[in-house]
This record gives C-alpha cells, structure tokens and sequence, in this order.
C-alpha cells in the first residue's frame, strides 16, 4: 500500500479515478467497474494530508474520501448489474435449450409411439382389407339358393363385427379405419 500524501497529489489520483469512473458509466463495462471500485477503495486507504494536524487539509481530504466512497459504490452497483444481467442471460439461455430439450423429447415421443403402433396399424390395414373380401364372397353367393344366403348372411355378420374392431382400434391408435 502506497499513500497518497497531500491535498493537491489526493485531488490530481481522485480526479483520475473519476475521468475512468465517467468512461465505466458511458460503457457500463462491469469489469471495468469491479477493478474501479477497488481502485477507489484503495484511494480512500491510502489518502494522507501532507500534515496530519491541519484541520483544514484532513477536513478536505476527508471530502474527497467521501466524493470516492460514492463513486466506489456506483461502479460496484454497476458491477453487480451487469452480473446480474449476465447471470440473466444465461438463465434465459438455459431456459431456451431446455424448451428445445422438452421439443425434442416430445417429438421423439410422437415418433416412438408411431414405431411402437405400426404393427398394429399393420393389423387394421389387413383387417379392413379383410372385410373387404368377406364382403365381395358374400355378394358372390346366390342369395336364392337357401345354404348360400344363410352363408352370405354369417360372412356379412362377421364382417360387420370385425369392422367394429378395426374401428375401435383404429380410434386407440389414432387411425381411421377403412
């Protein structure tokens, strides 16, 4: 710790200390700031009047401790806000990758369920075609020939319960069925 001796050699450092506290300000630098406020506090340490019994120079000097006080908390109150906003930045940031995150996840749950139902969508796409062909034989048969319509009549019967299922299942997986 150096000291700073004199009203005159106090005020010239102060006033340095200023001219970099108005460039901080103008910048909002906040490491420049932090270093500032250290400067300043060191200022305040090391500010001596030339003689320690002159009332007028220690009342003097004790002024522009106090003028740098003030101006130490302001670059601290700027190094605090611009962490601050850093701080906030990269909870905004983390906040925005999570979003994308829960996306993703959410898609790649869509496409897992999808893979995991396409056998079953297999399923109701052979059923349907499967009604389909009960219900060509049916028309096939002679509707006048009593063995015939008693036959066409069952096929009909199954297929319309089978249609039924191919519904039902269809509404589970999320497809309509034929």
């Amino acid at each position: 710790m150096s000291e700073i001796r004199g009203f005159e050699a106090c005020r010239a450092r102060l006033a340095e200390l200023l001219a970099q506290a108005d460039a901080v300000r103008a910048k909002k630098d906040g490491d420049q700031a932090d270093k500032l406020a250290d400067a300043l506090s060191s200022f305040v340490s090391e500010s001596r009047p030339d003689d320690p019994g002159d009332m007028a120079e220690l009342a003097a000097i004790a002024k522009l401790d106090l003028l740098a006080e003030k101006t130490q908390e302001e670059m601290a109150a700027i190094a605090i806000g611009q962490a601050v906003n850093r701080v906030t930045d990269h909870s905004t940031e983390l906040e925005a990758i999570g979003e994308t995150l829960d996306q993703q996840a959410f898609g790649n749950a869509k496409v897992a369920r999808r893979v995991r139902l396409a056998p079953v969508r297999d399923l109701i796409d052979r059923m349907t075609e499967t009604v389909a062909a009960a219900k060509v034989a049916a028309r096939s048969l002679d509707a006048g020939n009593p063995d015939e319509a008693a036959i066409q009549r069952d096929i009909l019967a199954l297929a319309e319960r089978v249609q039924a299922l191919v519904g039902a299942a269809g509404e589970a997986v999320g497809q309509r069925a034929g």
